[in-house]
């Protein structure tokens, strides 16, 4: 059986990551990827975690608390015992776009791959895209996108300019647009007391995630609470 492994702190995982890591499952019969973070992360190291399982459920995804990969050159062996620790079987590939990674190959006494090292293939650098996440939004799998993702909310009573509002920051923001009245929530089938409870117990379904299509979520929707209360007043609210 070959072993393999990948290196890196992912924040975030962009598509470059994505190309190198599904080349490294092709290429092994075993890849185990580690994933480096530190306590002031700006990214949390439970979602990259999670990311990572959920991008690529054939690899061992495994966290370690250690500083970037990238110093590995300075001190190889202190990186060599890191990866050791954490994966004590012989590890036959080591993968990385980085070329600062060749000492601690030749420490593992593994054979050094390198995939797209000078990002012609896949342009996406995460300190990028953290610094411009909408100007990078192209290299951000979906998965990863809802954290980057912003929503505008419009509350208000009926006839305050809401629907004014909404069209011209769609046509400015390009966002994926979510219109709902919670007034035909209230004229459900049971009447104002169950039927309401029933619908709003589904309605987050509705979105199923829109953050993961588009950068901005501009929501028209009404408050289910306030139009019980008050049937004649409509409100716009992400929920």
């Amino acid at each position: 059986m070959s072993r393999g492994i990948v290196i890196g702190r992912f924040i975030p995982p962009q598509t470059g990551h994505v190309a190198m890591i599904r080349t490294a499952l092709a290429m092994v019969d075993r890849l185990t990827i580690l994933v480096c973070w530190q306590p002031d992360d700006v990214v949390p190291v439970q979602l990259r975690l999670d990311w990572m399982r959920e991008m690529f459920p054939d690899a061992r995804v495994i966290g370690r608390e250690a500083p970037s990969p990238k110093v590995s050159a300075e001190n190889p062996a202190r990186w060599a015992a890191i990866v050791r620790d954490v994966h004590p079987e012989r590890i036959d590939q080591l993968f990385t776009s980085d070329r600062s990674h060749a000492p601690l190959a030749a420490e593992l006494r593994t054979r050094f791959i390198m995939i797209d090292p000078d990002h012609r293939a896949v342009p996406a650098w995460s300190n990028r895209i953290r610094a411009d996440p909408w100007g990078n939004w192209r290299f951000l799998p979906p998965a990863v996108r809802h954290f980057f993702a912003r929503t505008i909310c419009l509350h208000g009573p009926e006839s305050t300019g809401k629907s004014t509002l909404a069209p011209q920051l769609a046509a400015r923001l390009r966002p994926r647009v979510r219109q709902q009245d919670a007034r035909r929530v209230r004229r459900g089938d049971e009447g104002r007391g169950p039927g309401v409870r029933l619908r709003h117990a589904g309605h987050p379904r509705r979105g199923d995630h829109p953050q993961r299509v588009r950068r901005v979520v501009l929501r028209a929707d009404a408050d289910v609470i306030s139009v019980v209360l008050d049937p004649d007043r409509e409100l716009l609210l992400k929920r």
